[in-house]
C-alpha cells in the first residue's frame, strides 16, 4: 500500500493506493478543508496537524488499513528550480546502473543559498562522449557520460514544518517528500503531449504551478503565489463585498475569456445593511481581469 498525502492551501487530501504491477488501484481517499496554510506555507502547526490526523484516520476507517508511511506532496512560492549537468567517466567502458547515479549526483553538486534544500532531481536525458538525447545509456559503451538534469529545491524551514506536523503523530513516518505538480503532470498529460512540448498550469487556491514538458521530461518549473484566492480577494476588494459573496460570484459567473458587450447584469446583495447593486458581467469582470 501506498498514502500519499497533498497539502493544499484550502485542503488536504490523502489517497491510498494498492501498488500493482500492472495498474494502481485506489483503495480510499480523503478531502478535509483547512485555513492552516497559506500559498503553500504552513501557517499553523497544530492545526494542520490536527487536520492530517483527521484525513489518516478517514483513510484508515474506509480501507481498514493500518498506515504508517506516507508521501509528502506539496507546493509554495518557496519551490525554486534550475537545469543542470552532471559528468563522469564511464568506469568500465560499458555503463551501469553506478555510473547513472553518478552522473546524477554530479549534477546536483550546484551551490545554492543555505536555506535551500533538493527536492527532486529529474533526468532529462544523457549524453554519452557527446552524443545528445540518449533516453536509457545503461548498456551503452562510451568514456564519457553527461546527465542533463531539472533540480526541484525548496526551502528547508518548510520541510522541518511539514515533518514537525507529521512527527506530533507518533505513528506516521515520512517515506519523502514530492512536488505535486510532478504528480499532476503524470496525470493528466500524455505521453505525446510530454514529447511534443506542453506547457501544464494548474491553478489552485494559494499557489499556480507551472511546468514545461519537452522530449518527455520537465524542462521548466515555476511556483507563482497567486491563485483562486488572490482572485477572490481582488473581487471582494472591488465589490466592496465579503469574501464569502466573492467566492460565490467567482465560481458562478467567472471566466477567463469574457465578452466585453455581454450584457448579463450581476445583482449583488449589499453588506452591512447597504442596498443591493448591479454590475456589468462583461465590463466589470473584464477590468477585474486586466487588473490581475
Amino acid at each position: 500500500m501506498i498514502c500519499i498525502l497533498d497539502l493544499g492551501t484550502s485542503k488536504i487530501s490523502s489517497i491510498l493506493v494498492k501498488d500493482e504491477d500492472t495498474k494502481p488501484e485506489v483503495v480510499a481517499f480523503s478531502s478535509i478543508e483547512t485555513s492552516g496554510i497559506k500559498t503553500g506555507s504552513i501557517i499553523n502547526i497544530g492545526l494542520i496537524s490536527e487536520d492530517i490526523s483527521k484525513s489518516i484516520n478517514e483513510l484508515e476507517n474506509k480501507s481498514g488499513e493500518k498506515i504508517k508511511d506516507i508521501i509528502v506532496s506539496f507546493s509554495g512560492e518557496q519551490i525554486s528550480s534550475i537545469n543542470s549537468t552532471g559528468s563522469v567517466i564511464i568506469r568500465q567502458k560499458e555503463v551501469t546502473a553506478r555510473d547513472v547515479q553518478s552522473a546524477l549526483n554530479m549534477s546536483s553538486t550546484l551551490k545554492v543559498p543555505n536555506d535551500k534544500t533538493l527536492l527532486y532531481v529529474s533526468p532529462n536525458e544523457y549524453t554519452i562522449d557527446g552524443q545528445p538525447g540518449i533516453a536509457e545509456p545503461i548498456g551503452m559503451n562510451g568514456v564519457r557520460l553527461e546527465a542533463r538534469t531539472h533540480l526541484i529545491y525548496c526551502s528547508q524551514n518548510t520541510k522541518e514544518n511539514i515533518s514537525k506536523c507529521i512527527e506530533e503523530l507518533n505513528d506516521l513516518r515520512i517515506k519523502k517528500f514530492y512536488f505535486n505538480q510532478l504528480g499532476a503532470a503524470e496525470s493528466v498529460l500524455t505521453q505525446d503531449q510530454r514529447d511534443l512540448g506542453v506547457c501544464l498550469i494548474d491553478i489552485g487556491a494559494g499557489t499556480t504551478d507551472l511546468t514545461v514538458y519537452k522530449g518527455g521530461s520537465i524542462r521548466f518549473s515555476k511556483v507563482f503565489p497567486y491563485a483562486g484566492d488572490y482572485i477572490t480577494e481582488t473581487i471582494a476588494t472591488s465589490l466592496k463585498i465579503t469574501s464569502t459573496q466573492a467566492e460565490e460570484i467567482k465560481k458562478k459567473y467567472g471566466c477567463a475569456v469574457l465578452d466585453s458587450d455581454s450584457e448579463d447584469t450581476l445583482r449583488i446583495k449589499g453588506t452591512n445593511g447597504n442596498k443591493e447593486i448591479e454590475i456589468s458581467r462583461g465590463k466589470h469582470f473584464l477590468k477585474l481581469l486586466s487588473n490581475l
